[in-house]
């Protein structure tokens, strides 16, 4: 008994020395650099055959019996360019889990210095990459893929970079604006876990990506745990940092019936995004747009946003400003995102409150000086209102309150024979401080209310519009009870104007047919009274008052090619006394054939023009004339010529009064 067991202690003991001594000569000859420089050169050539491309490995080490370590691997596209380059391409086998459970599990994956340039020569062309995929994919897409099932216990990935270029694309000037067509990331880390990769069940665990793209974009921190399987898509502990924002999207998860029906499943059931208590900061978004850099706040935003692909509905989006200067409140759903003929959106609600948005939107917007002081003058601005329909039938309801004022607006669109547009709208406010909006001094508040019914058909607008202003107020006086209409069909523009007011009345109605050298004006004016003193407007005479009444046509497109006539009749500048102006009749003729002519008529005034001359310069030389007669109402103008062939013109003057002796 004693001896069987010397010889089973010596064949076990043979055994052992054996497979170690097997170990032992196959590590020594791993480990000798000409078998593994033999190693090397098999890779390049086999890995150049399958991929049909130029690969280089400089130098390969393998730790037996479980890591292997490339340095310098070169990988060119198919132009022979450079496409990637790898300081440092490291890989570790859980050999135990190999050869006991038949599993393959990586223990780690190691990326140092990678640098991929990914490039497309022309529009429509392919990637430089494209051969890669292309030799990755099946060979046979009818043969059921091979089964795989591996595990990566960590990926890490340092000091890599990498570009996308457009070539026939033009770099963008500025160089700190992200630029789509040429992506170039620095400093590219990441940190990833992938525990379980098979045909139908993929765990993806990132606990890092960072990068910064060349335009200034920083994304300090990417994190999520990601698992797809034949029956279910989540994404879990979503988190993004930026330098001083932070996002955190809610769990995600999507029930499928097989990975090939994902967009089914989506359109079916849908995908809920939430944020809760994430922090925005305009200055990390400043590469995708540059004006954000004047906003130095911080939003904090929750929202709640269910999408199908084809309709998103915003079940809630709270946006406030850290320093509660800015705030907003908006619910609504858009539908048939994917058919701009079916599309339809139903805003049920938004309230925005804002102290400081108009001021930011100047510093978007290229707008003057004057401009930016006017919106300066708004501290603050809310909105609240509804709005509903489709691109081509559309409705909307406002409240616009400002800190000088309200403003109610509602309108409705209509686009429906896709030929005509219309558009049914009404603008409301009630002491509106219009003169601080305008920064004009001498202007105050205002209530109006006006209705717009417009139609634009093929670059022809018609319509009609009124206005009604119960209350303006310039230079300190009310003015009240002001009513214009106005109304446009074809090329004929009509209007009235009515001012009823204690110190000025007004009554005017007039037209204008547009039809080139055929154009037509018409104009009928009666102001019975115009207390010029009581209005603040001339305090020289402050105990008279002007009536007078004007009918005017005339023809034409321009001033050399006019005819027609202005009559002035029933006109008084006279005080409490009937002391002062009195005019009954005055009225001027043109007649712009050849030659051309003007005739007056008039109790003061009378005379005959004829020749050539500029009729744009024919006042000043009038007014030259008549100062003579009147020097305390009209003064007289150095440079005043034309040409006159032929001229005659009497002056009368009448009775003295104070205006004319002065």
């Amino acid at each position: 008994m004693r001896k069987f067991y010397t010889i089973i202690r010596n064949v076990v003991v043979a055994v052992i020395l054996t497979i170690v001594g097997l170990y032992l000569i196959l590590y020594i000859a791993i480990s000798l650099p000409f078998v593994q420089n033999s190693v090397k050169e098999i890779a390049q050539t086999e890995l150049s055959k399958f991929l049909n491309t130029q690969i280089s490995v400089e130098q390969l080490s393998i730790a037996p019996f479980n890591q292997v370590v490339l340095q310098n691997v070169e990988i060119k596209d198919q132009d022979r360019k450079e496409l990637i380059n790898i300081d440092k391409l490291g890989a570790g086998i859980n050999l135990w889990a190999l050869l006991s459970k038949g599993e393959i599990i990586v223990s780690y994956a190691e990326i140092i210095g990678l640098d991929a340039k990914i490039t497309q020569k022309e529009q429509g062309a392919p990637l430089n990459l494209q051969f890669l995929i292309d030799a990755l994919k099946p060979k046979d897409p009818n043969k059921p893929p091979t089964k795989f099932d591996l595990s990566i216990q960590s990926v890490v990935l340092r000091k890599s970079r990498v570009s996308f270029d457009k070539l026939w694309q033009p770099r963008h000037e500025d160089s700190e604006k992200f630029d789509a067509n040429h992506i170039q990331i620095e400093n590219l880390r990441c940190d990833v876990s992938l525990p379980k990769l098979a045909n139908e069940n993929f765990d993806i665990d990132i606990r890092r990506i960072s990068f910064v793209e060349k335009s200034g974009f920083n994304l300090k921190s990417l994190k999520g745990r990601f698992r797809i399987t034949n029956d279910c898509i989540s994404a879990k502990d979503l988190y993004i940092l930026l330098p001083q924002s932070e996002i955190h999207p809610n769990d995600i998860t999507l029930n499928i019936s097989s990975l090939k029906q994902i967009n089914q499943a989506i359109k079916s059931e849908g995908v809920t995004l939430e944020l809760i208590n994430s922090k925005l900061s305009p200055s990390d978004f400043v590469s995708f747009f540059g004006p954000l850099r004047n906003i130095d706040d911080t939003y904090f935003l929750k929202a709640n946003v269910w999408t199908n692909l084809e309709n998103i509905d915003v079940r809630n989006l709270t946006l406030t400003s850290d320093s509660q200067n800015t705030s907003l409140q908006l619910v609504a759903e858009v539908n048939e995102i994917n058919n701009v003929d079916e599309l339809t959106f139903n805003v049920s609600e938004i309230d925005l409150s804002t102290k400081e948005l108009l001021h930011h939107l100047t510093t978007f917007a290229n707008v003057s000086p004057a401009v930016r002081k006017q919106v300066a003058n708004l501290t603050h601005l809310s909105v609240k209102g509804v709005a509903q329909g489709c691109l081509s039938d559309a409705n909307i309801d406002l409240s616009i309150g400002t800190n000088v004022g309200n403003i109610d607006v509602s309108a409705d669109y209509s686009n429906r024979n896709k030929v005509s547009h219309q558009l049914l709208g009404n603008i409301a406010a009630e002491n509106l401080e219009i003169g601080k909006i305008m920064n004009v001094a001498d202007l105050g508040s205002v209530s109006f209310n006006s209705d717009v019914n417009l139609t634009l058909r093929r670059k022809n607008i018609e319509g009609s519009a009124s206005l009604e202003i119960p209350h303006l107020v310039y230079k300190g006086y009310t003015y009240k009870n002001i009513v214009a209409d106005v109304e446009k069909v074809d090329k004929l523009i009509s209007g009235a104007l009515n001012l009823d007011d204690d110190n000025i009345s007004i009554n005017a109605e007039g037209s204008l047919y547009m039809n080139k050298q055929e154009s037509e004006v018409n104009l009928r004016v009666d102001m019975p009274t115009l207390d010029l003193n009581a209005l603040n407007l001339w305090n020289k005479y402050p105990d008279y008052k002007f009536s007078a009444s004007v009918d005017a046509n005339f023809m034409g497109n321009r001033l050399d090619n006019t005819t027609g006539y202005l009559q002035l009749s029933d006109m008084s500048f006279v005080n409490s006394q009937s002391h002062g102006i009195r005019y009954d009749n005055l009225l001027i003729q043109t007649d712009n054939s050849f030659p051309q002519s003007i005739d007056i008529t008039g109790d003061i005034i009378s005379g005959h023009i004829e020749g050539q001359y500029d009729i744009a310069k024919l006042p000043k030389s009038l007014i030259n004339i008549l100062s003579k007669a009147l020097p305390s109402v009209l003064a007289s103008h150095t440079e005043a010529h034309s040409h006159v062939a032929k001229s005659s013109l009497c002056i009368r003057k009448p009775q003295s009064s104070p205006l004319l002796s002065q």
